[in-house]
Order: structure tokens, then C-alpha cells, then sequence
């Protein structure tokens, strides 16, 4: 205990050595910490369909020995237009259908070795039933 301005205050002793957190660029921290995310607003639509192939085609991506992980992020309102669509999903789950959903709001759906896009999720509901 320590007396700090007329208050008493008991001071907590620090925690062990191996229950600490490592500096950000020790060994330690890359075991702990394997990933990092990068965000990148990539303009044109084109270069992220072809990054997004890359990625996946040299997957898994590791410079310097760190994972590195490319996803595609749709803005807020795509993602409103996307929401119809994941009622869906477990429909398709269901028939044991392919499907995706990219960018704008567009699921894409292999059936029977057909692929299909579909806009809207009414035209899909038609084509599964």
C-alpha cells in the first residue's frame, strides 16, 4: 500500500513475464499474432476480379513468413442489395448447389454443370423450385 495525496492505494504487482504481451516484432508475436490485415481500395472492377483470381490460384500467399489473406469487401450499400440473397443460402446448401455472391449483388449458381447469374433473388427462387 502507498499513500498518494491522503488516499491509500494498493498497487498491483505486474504480471509474470510469460503472461505479457510480446513486442510487435519479436518471433513470439508471429506465432501469436500469424495474420495481418490490409485493406486496399482497388478503383476499377476488372483488378479486383483478376487480384481476387491470383490469390486464390497462390494460395497461401506467405512473404517473410507471414500469411497474407486477399478477400473482397463490398461497400455498404452492395451489402444491402447482397441481403435478399442470403435467405437463400441455405437452400442452395441444401441442393448441394456451387453458388457465390459478388459484386453488384449478383449470385452466381452451377447447377447441373450450368452456370447462371442471377440479379435478383426472386429469379433465383424461380430457378431452384
Amino acid at each position: 500500500m502507498r499513500k498518494r495525496g491522503g488516499h491509500t492505494v494498493d498497487l498491483v504487482p505486474p504480471p509474470p513475464w510469460h503472461q505479457r504481451s510480446p513486442p510487435p516484432g519479436s518471433q513470439a508475436a508471429r506465432r501469436r499474432y500469424p495474420t495481418r490485415l490490409i485493406i486496399a481500395c482497388l478503383l476499377r472492377h476488372r483488378q479486383t476480379r483478376q487480384l481476387l483470381q491470383e490469390a486464390r490460384s497462390h494460395s497461401p500467399f506467405l512473404p517473410e513468413g507471414y500469411e497474407v489473406r486477399i478477400a473482397a469487401d463490398f461497400s455498404k450499400e452492395t451489402n444491402d442489395r447482397c441481403k435478399p440473397f442470403l435467405s437463400l443460402r441455405p437452400r442452395l446448401r441444401q441442393l448441394e448447389v456451387k453458388y457465390g455472391l459478388f459484386e453488384p449483388a449478383r449470385m452466381w449458381v452451377t447447377k447441373d454443370s450450368k452456370s447462371q447469374d442471377f440479379y435478383k433473388p426472386e429469379e433465383l427462387r424461380l430457378y431452384l423450385d
